[in-house]
Formats: structure tokens, C-alpha cells, sequence
């Protein structure tokens, strides 16, 4: 198996990535109870299932990656896995802006007490359904390989109105939430 400079690079990035988001993991559940702490933990596991999902791949077929990809499952496996983290990735981050915003606004650090089963649970049922539908809908020519990764899904419809959806209503929350912060300070 021959890896590129490129290729070991990229290793040793996400190598160093995976252990250092398994610090962050360690030291946040040794942690005692503080301000989003389970938000936190979650946004590390979404990072680090997307992280675990990256490297196989390169590792296994080197510089090879594109010519080999589709000769087994194994990517169109690694990217089922890896899209699950995907969102949750995203809709964490926005959670913890509007925490953050929250404490700014009422001076009170108990929203995480207050939603985080709430928001968890919408988090992690949107990406179970979504999940769900890509499972049956996309197959191994949907799935686009670089030279670096198989984790990719083509521009189908299903993905791109998966992936709009939710990001727009994202955006729109965080336009309002900013929105309300600079007319409290104003």
C-alpha cells in the first residue's frame, strides 16, 4: 500500500483530530454539572462518529482510493455512518448559540436544564428519519470518492432538499436570535 504526502497528512491531522476529540470527551463527562455540558458532549460525539468515519478509507486503501472505493461496501457504509452525525453536528453548534444568547439576554445558565431533552431528542429523531429515508434511496453510485475520502453524497434531490430545509431554518433562527441580542443591547 503506497500513501501520497498528501495522504499521511490527512491521516495524521484526523489521527490527532480523533484523540484530541476524545480528550474533550473524557474531560467533559469528568466534569462536574456546568452550563451546557451534555449539549457539549453531544457536539463532540456528532464531531468524532463523523471523524471515525473519515479515516478507514484512506488508511485501508491509500493512495488507491479512488480506484478501489466501489470494489466493497465499505464506503457506502462509512458514509450511511457518517451522515448521521452530520446534522446533529450543525444543529448542536445552533444550539449552543442560542444558549449562549440566552444567558447573555436573562442572566439565567439554566436553558440546558430546560430544553436539552427537547432539543436533543428533535436533534437526534430528524436524523434517525432522514437516515432512514437516505438508507432506502441512495445506493453505491450516489456515493462520490475523492482522493482523500468516500463520504460524500451526490447532488440527488432527496439530499439536496435535506440539507436546504433545515440549514435555511437555521439560518432564519440565527438571524432572529441575532436580531433580538442587538435590540436588547440597543
Amino acid at each position: 500500500m503506497s500513501y501520497s504526502l498528501e495522504a499521511i497528512f490527512y491521516i495524521t491531522l484526523q489521527s490527532i483530530s480523533i484523540l484530541l476529540l476524545l480528550y474533550l470527551v473524557f474531560n467533559i463527562l469528568k466534569s462536574k454539572s456546568s452550563f451546557t455540558k451534555w449539549t457539549l458532549f453531544q457536539l463532540c460525539i456528532s464531531a468524532l462518529g463523523d471523524e471515525l468515519t473519515n479515516l478507514p478509507p484512506i488508511i485501508i486503501y491509500g493512495d488507491n482510493l479512488l480506484e478501489r472505493a466501489n470494489e466493497t461496501p465499505l464506503c457506502i457504509i462509512l458514509q450511511k455512518i457518517s451522515s448521521y452525525f452530520l446534522y446533529p453536528l450543525e444543529f448542536f453548534s445552533l444550539t449552543l448559540t442560542f444558549y449562549l444568547w440566552h444567558a447573555l439576554i436573562t442572566q439565567k445558565l439554566d436553558i440546558e436544564k430546560k430544553c436539552f431533552v427537547y432539543i436533543s431528542g428533535m436533534i437526534w429523531v430528524y436524523t434517525t428519519i432522514y437516515n432512514g429515508i437516505l438508507l432506502r434511496n441512495i445506493g453505491k453510485d450516489d456515493i462520490l470518492v475523492s482522493k482523500l475520502s468516500c463520504n460524500k453524497i451526490s447532488n440527488s434531490n432527496l439530499v439536496y432538499y435535506g440539507y436546504i430545509i433545515p440549514t435555511t431554518i437555521l439560518v432564519f433562527c440565527a438571524i432572529l436570535i441575532s436580531c433580538e441580542f442587538v435590540s436588547s443591547i440597543l
